[in-house]
């Protein structure tokens, strides 16, 4: 079974049926971010006939997310979540540090994931030293770094928190995200479709050709160092370990 761990779909999409379909003939267990909880449920209800998809529950943590009813939205939708993803760090801009609300709602949904022992997916463009020192106030269980692309030291702490990375698209000439692709420890890299900007979907397989050419592997070496490492972070979770056992099922040998 293939896995793609921050796949970007969109219940409005008109070519959602066409991508499920995809994700079906792939045999790609995958975990779907979305921005808020209304855009969660509306996609939980259109995805909720197809096993091989778990939809995460996500927010963005800037100014409009610091609101007490959006948290609460957040803390009511994510009893039936898998996991949350995915959890947006907003660049608060050139020399600014995060403002109050930022802060309140990051520590929010940390505090939330670890005491249900959910996984969290996290995107920080430009806010990466902000996530390290939020991780160091309230570790999680599971975090998986989405398309990073920051700093070498917040990378390296990051690592030493225990993040995972979720690896996507490389585009070409983009000598940074190649060499974070290369960089990741070989028990803590999984593949995501999604990259760090709107448009920069790709296809699950052209992502794993791309990751193994920057790690110097065979594609088949990486899926299975891919596949192992997805084993081993839903095993340790009962929700993402369900949904993983749910796809398996829905699979034919």
């Amino acid at each position: 079974m293939l896995s793609d761990v921050n796949a970007r779909l969109r219940h409005d999409d008109p070519r959602l049926p066409e991508r499920l379909a995809e994700i079906r003939r792939r045999r790609a267990f995958t975990l779907a971010s979305t921005r808020d909880p209304q855009r969660f449920a509306d996609l939980r209800d259109v995805c909720g006939g197809e096993p091989l998809v778990a939809v995460g529950l996500g927010i963005r943590a800037g100014a409009a997310s610091g609101e007490d009813a959006q948290r609460e939205r957040f803390d009511a939708a994510l009893n039936d979540a898998a996991l949350v993803s995915e959890l947006t760090l907003e660049d608060p801009g050139p020399g600014r540090s995060p403002g109050a609300r930022w802060t309140t709602v990051v520590e929010h949904v940390l505090v939330a994931a670890a005491g249900r022992g959910l996984t969290v997916v996290a995107t920080a463009a430009g806010a990466e030293d902000d996530l390290v020192r939020a991780l160091r106030r309230q570790p999680v269980p599971r975090l998986i770094v989405h398309a990073y692309r920051g700093p070498v030291r917040a990378f390296s702490r990051l690592v030493d928190l225990g993040a995972w990375f979720a690896v996507g698209p490389l585009p070409d000439g983009d000598d940074v995200a190649r060499e974070i692709a290369a960089t990741v420890p070989e028990e803590r890299v999984l593949l995501c479709t999604s990259g760090a900007g709107p448009r920069s979907d790709a296809a699950l397989l052209d992502v794993r050709r791309s990751v193994a050419a920057a790690r110097r592997m065979r594609v088949a070496e990486l899926q299975e160092v891919v596949r192992a490492n997805l084993a081993r972070l839903v095993a340790a979770e009962d929700r993402l370990r369900a949904a993983w056992e749910r796809a398996a099922a829905s699979l034919p040998d």
